[in-house]
This record gives structure tokens, C-alpha cells and sequence, in this order.
């Protein structure tokens, strides 16, 4: 074996100095491979113990290395071979390297040389919180650090965001087999966001030590379920009466009628007043005579869209949709034209114009200033020729001229009504926002206001007229409304909308007349007395042929007198129909005669007669309309809230103004 004995003494410190080079060589071979590696970012992905063992393997193959330099450099040994050619793809490497890692460089190079199993992280404060969707209304959940072991239970579409504060590096982001590095937000501060897609854990680590974790678990958004609690109607005003049923995991956002002509298959869409509820079952109104729809066959649905754009619908439903029948004949022809004009082709447009100007013309229209010159405008603009939306303006401006042509401002002004209790439900349903709700209130105490002059006017009387119009009770009624909703109680407030609107739609006539509502008071006190004098008279009857005759006498007298004053009083009411009991009153007298002669058998057949007329005039007396509403549980009120007082001079109370039957 050749040593270096031999050699000069320069020549061998020289020998033994490039033999030490060479045993160090695979240490800085193996450091230059670890750092390139490190700025090639293998270790962000790399399970932390593997990275460890690799780091102590490369310390141990260093100090090898190291170990065999100084020996070299004591002890002359046997010079070996040096594969050069994996030394040079080293510089390459480093070189990639150093370009792969960019600004990230001390970074990496920091995670490569300090394995987070054998390094404590660097000190940072890590913040965190998950983000609900905004369709679903739910608070922003701050993540516990560190975490309590719980499960998170987050919506579908959730985001995350993980914040590190007083950091010089930032940490990792990790979620399964993925990861992403925080990004600089500024100066000693990282961040970043994303969408929790599936259950499991996201943690923050930093080295493969993991700084904050927290397991999750995706809620999917089921898509809304909705449904008609019952068969739609047909109200007395002629809207067409929706009891609907709804609810989503998150709220509605979005819900309407939809209807499908069975003979045409065209496809529309009615919207509904429903906001971001989960949960809601509400009668809807909705007035559809004026739609292109009207009186024609259709497949109703009611349809509810959640955030999502996630739709449920009701099951399919045939139905007559309610068309409205004109009497008036200006009114007749107008919405004939209308109807041509909105369904007809061009020569149909044409012919409609030249019958729109014969209208015009006709004497029919001369007796509203109002419908003459609207009809007018129509046929120039028609004539002059119109575009879709020209056309859909002149379908709107003769049914409006129809409808004032038949019933004057009557049912514009009921329609505004309409849309007045609707836009304060809205308002409330949104939020009690006060320049909003006042603004509605506004519009439905003027709503209120030209509707009931136009309904007095159409019948001959002035606003405030009792027979036609209640204006004292719909101004108690605004007042009270008003108290509701100053108290901040928008669910009070929509209930009393809810119910006037009901009163208005099934009974609006009867509901707004101050005469009618007594009418029936009366009539209703006066059905509940003939109940307690025909007991009476049948107990009279039985003793009337015994020997008492005198006693049965009295007993008739004061029968008769409450007949009396129950006739005087549905005369005061002005409630008609008491023929029969005018019958009952007479054959009392006359029963009270023959008593008075002795003639028992005689009068028990003019109390017999009493009877059957008293029968009658319970049943004609049950008869009289009622302007009030009955609840679920059957019990009567009052949508305008008027008080039902007991019958004037009789001191009795009136169970009807207790809400009894």
C-alpha cells in the first residue's frame, strides 16, 4: 500500500491536504443536495418524520465525512477515486433551485434546515375565522386556537381565513394532501382565504408542526320545499286566494306562481312577497283579471328559489284562472280591443285601431272627460304605430279606461288599496326601517282615503258617509296600526294587515259599511233573543190549557213586550225581512185576547202560530250579511278592530264583541 512517507515534507502536507478535501467532499455534496432540495420546496409536503430522518441521516453522513477529512489530514490513507460527475450536477441544481424559490427562498431554506419534529416553530399568532355564505344568514364562527375537538359544522360554500400575525415566515395552509402558503398582507402579517369544499381537517403548520387545526364538516343546502296547504279560490272581489307553505335550511329568497296555459304552453311568472324566511305558510292575493292569462285554463305551481338558485316547487295544479266581466258597453268594448291588440296580428292591430277610433267617437265614451281623451291617445299612438313595450302601455291604458268606464275611480282605487296593504307588509317583512314604513304607512292612509271617496261618490254619498263608508273606524284602525308598529312589533303589525286584507278581498263592501256592521250586530242580538223567548213561549204553551190561564196571561204580556222592543229595534237598524216577526207579534196579542176571555184552547193555537213565525224570523235574521271575520277557531272579529258594543238601551253585552258566535 503507498503512503506519503516518502515524500518531501511540502509535498506531503499538500498530499494530505487534497486527501482531506476529497473525504469532504460527499458532506458538501450532501449539504448542497439538502439546500437545493430545501429551495425546491420539497418539505412543505413531506411527512415531518420522513424530513427529520433525511435531516439526521445527512448530519450523520456530514460528520462522517468530516470525521474522515481530519483523519486524512493526521493518518496517511490510500487516495480514492472522485466521481465528479455527480458533484457537477450539484451547481444546476442549486441554480434551479434558486430560481424556483424566488422571494420564498429563506423560507424554505429555514423549513429544510429545521425539521419542525426536532425544531420548535418560530413564535406567531395565528387568527382564524369560517365564513357562512351570505345567503344564509348566519354569523361569521371565530376558530378556537387551539381547538376544543369539535366538529365544526359549516354550509356548503363556507370560506375560511386564517391570519398570521408578528411572523417573519408564513406558514402553510393544509387540508388533506394539499397545501398553500399564507400570502404577505403587509409587513410581519400573512393571509389567506378559501372554500371548505368537502368534510375533514385544515390545519396551519409551519415545518410539518402544526400551529392550529380544526375538523370539519360541509352541511349540503338541501333545495326548498313548498307546497299548497289548500285548493286555490276565487275570492268574492275576484283574486285569485293562494294558502301557501314554504321552507328552506337557509330562507327563501325568491318565490312565485307559476302558470302554464294547457292550451298554448306559454310560461309566466307572479311574484311573491317572500324574504329570506325558512319557514312561512300565508294566504296570498293575488288580482290576475288583467293578466294575458285571464279566464284561461292553466297549470299552477307555486315556485321557491333559495341562495343557491336551488328550486322546489308544488305539485302541478289545473286551474281556471278568474276573468273579470265588464257591463258597462264603453267598458265591453274597450277590453275587446284590448284583447285583440294584445293577442291579434298585424292585420288584427289594424282593424283594432280603426274600432278604437269609432270609440272614440261614440257617444258612450263622451261622459268621462277622463276615458274619451285616453282613448284618444290610444288610437293616435296606435295609429302612429308602437313597438312591443308601446303595445304592452296601450293593453295597460284600456283596461284602466275600462275600468273607469264601468265603475268610475272605483276599482283603480280598490287596486291601489291592494297594493298599499301589500307594500306595508313588504316593508315590514324587510325590516322596520322607518323612512320606508312611514312612507307606506303614507301611502295606504291616502290609499284608503281616494278609495272611499270614490266608493261613496259611486254611490251617491261623501266620504265619511256611514252607509258607504266607515271613515271613523279605518282612521282608528291606521292609529292603531300605527301604535303596533311604533312599539317595533312588525309580526303584530303584518297580522293586522293580513287580516284587513282577508276582510277586504271576501267582504269589502259589507266590512267598510258602518250601517251594515251595526245591521248585524243588531240583527245577530236580536237572533240570540228569539232563541230565549221561543223557549219560553214553548213552556208557555204547555201551561196555557191548565187551569192558571190569569198566570199564563202575564207571562204572554211580557213575551210579547220583549218582541216589541226587538222589532223597534231592527227598525232603528234598518235591518229588513221582520215581516214574520211582526207575525209573532200579532198572533201574541191575539193568543193574549183569548187568554184574557178565557179561551185556552184558542190561544194555544195563536202561541202555536207565534212559534212557527218566530222560527222564521230566526232563520231570515241569521240571514243578515255579516262584514266581520271568522277566525280558525271559528270565534268572529272585526279587520278593522271596532269595538262591539252591547245594544244600546238594553245594558246587555254583546257576546259577538267578545269574539263568540
Amino acid at each position: 500500500m503507498r503512503t506519503d512517507q516518502h515524500l518531501p515534507t511540502v509535498g506531503r502536507v499538500r498530499s494530505r491536504t487534497l486527501a482531506a478535501a476529497k473525504a469532504l467532499m460527499p458532506a458538501l455534496g450532501i449539504a448542497a443536495g439538502f439546500t437545493a432540495l430545501s429551495l425546491l420546496n420539497l418539505w412543505d409536503n413531506t411527512p415531518p418524520a420522513l424530513h427529520a430522518l433525511i435531516f439526521i441521516a445527512a448530519l450523520v453522513v456530514g460528520a462522517i465525512s468530516v470525521l474522515h477529512a481530519l483523519r486524512a489530514l493526521i493518518a496517511p490513507s490510500p487516495r480514492r477515486a472522485l466521481h465528479w460527475a455527480w458533484y457537477l450536477t450539484l451547481p444546476p441544481l442549486l441554480i434551479i433551485g434558486s430560481f424556483a424559490a424566488g422571494d420564498d427562498w429563506q423560507r424554505r431554506l429555514t423549513v429544510g434546515f429545521r425539521p419542525g419534529l426536532l425544531f420548535a416553530p418560530p413564535p406567531m399568532e395565528i387568527e382564524a375565522t369560517a365564513t357562512p355564505p351570505a345567503y344564509t344568514r348566519q354569523p361569521v364562527i371565530r376558530l378556537k386556537i387551539p381547538s376544543d375537538g369539535n366538529v365544526i359544522a359549516v354550509p356548503v360554500e363556507s370560506r375560511i381565513e386564517v391570519r398570521a400575525s408578528g411572523a417573519r415566515f408564513a406558514p402553510l395552509l393544509a387540508w388533506g394532501n394539499e397545501s398553500v402558503l399564507l400570502r404577505p398582507e403587509k409587513p410581519g402579517v400573512f393571509a389567506i382565504e378559501g372554500e371548505v369544499r368537502r368534510d375533514g381537517d385544515v390545519r396551519v403548520t409551519f415545518a410539518g408542526r402544526t400551529l392550529a387545526g380544526w375538523r370539519f364538516k360541509v352541511i349540503e343546502d338541501a333545495p326548498p320545499k313548498v307546497a299548497l296547504a289548500a285548493a286555490p279560490v276565487v275570492t268574492a272581489r275576484g283574486s285569485l286566494r293562494l294558502h301557501v307553505e314554504a321552507s328552506d335550511d337557509y330562507g327563501i329568497d325568491y318565490a312565485a306562481i307559476r302558470l302554464r296555459r294547457i292550451d298554448g304552453g306559454d310560461e309566466t311568472l307572479i311574484d311573491l312577497p317572500i324574504f329570506g324566511v325558512k319557514q312561512v305558510e300565508e294566504i296570498f292575493y293575488r288580482d290576475l283579471r288583467a293578466h294575458a292569462f285571464a279566464g284561461a285554463q292553466v297549470m299552477l305551481q307555486v315556485v321557491a328559489v333559495d341562495g343557491r338558485s336551488q328550486e322546489g316547487v308544488s305539485e302541478p295544479l289545473p286551474f281556471k284562472l278568474p276573468q273579470k266581466r265588464f257591463k258597462n258597453a264603453a267598458a265591453q268594448s274597450l277590453a275587446a280591443i284590448r284583447e285583440t291588440i294584445r293577442d291579434g296580428s298585424i292585420e288584427d292591430l289594424e282593424q283594432a285601431t280603426r274600432r278604437l277610433a269609432a270609440v272614440s267617437e261614440s257617444a258612450a265614451v263622451h261622459a268621462d272627460v277622463t276615458v274619451q281623451l285616453g282613448v284618444r291617445t290610444a288610437y293616435q299612438r296606435l295609429r302612429s304605430g308602437v313597438d312591443e313595450a308601446g303595445r304592452q302601455d296601450i293593453i295597460n291604458l284600456l283596461w284602466d279606461l275600462a275600468q273607469r268606464a264601468e265603475d268610475g275611480a272605483l276599482s283603480q282605487t280598490e287596486t291601489q288599496l291592494h297594493d298599499a296593504i301589500e307594500n306595508l307588509k313588504i316593508a315590514l317583512k324587510k325590516g322596520m326601517d322607518p323612512t320606508a314604513t312611514e312612507a307606506a304607512m303614507q301611502e295606504l292612509a291616502s290609499a284608503f282615503e281616494a278609495y272611499g271617496r270614490a266608493r261613496s261618490r259611486r254611490l251617491g254619498g261623501a266620504l265619511g258617509d256611514r252607509e258607504n263608508f266607515d271613515w271613523v273606524a279605518v282612521q282608528r284602525f291606521l292609529s292603531r296600526l300605527a301604535d303596533v308598529m311604533t312599539a317595533g312589533d312588525a309580526v303584530a303589525a303584518v297580522a293586522q294587515l293580513s287580516d284587513l286584507e282577508s276582510g277586504l278581498e271576501e267582504r269589502g263592501a259589507l266590512m267598510l259599511s258602518a250601517i251594515a256592521y251595526r245591521r248585524f250586530l243588531v240583527a245577530n242580538y236580536a237572533r240570540r233573543l228569539l232563541d230565549d223567548v221561543a223557549r219560553e213561549q214553548r213552556q208557555l204553551l204547555s201551561r196555557s190549557v191548565e187551569p192558571a190561564a190569569d198566570a199564563a196571561a202575564g207571562d204572554q204580556a211580557a213575551l210579547r213586550e220583549i218582541i216589541a222592543g226587538i222589532i223597534e229595534q231592527l227598525d232603528r237598524a234598518g235591518v229588513d225581512n221582520i215581516e214574520s216577526l211582526r207575525r209573532a207579534k200579532a198572533a201574541m196579542d191575539e193568543a193574549l185576547r183569548q187568554l184574557a176571555a178565557g179561551e185556552a184552547k184558542e190561544a194555544a193555537m195563536s202561541q202555536a202560530q207565534a212559534l212557527t213565525a218566530l222560527d222564521v224570523a230566526g232563520k231570515a235574521l241569521a240571514a243578515v250579511p255579516s262584514p266581520l271575520a271568522t277566525a280558525p277557531d271559528g270565534r268572529l272579529h272585526d279587520p278593522l278592530g271596532r269595538p262591539l258594543p252591547p245594544l244600546p238601551g238594553t245594558g246587555v253585552d254583546n257576546e259577538v264583541g267578545r269574539g263568540k258566535p
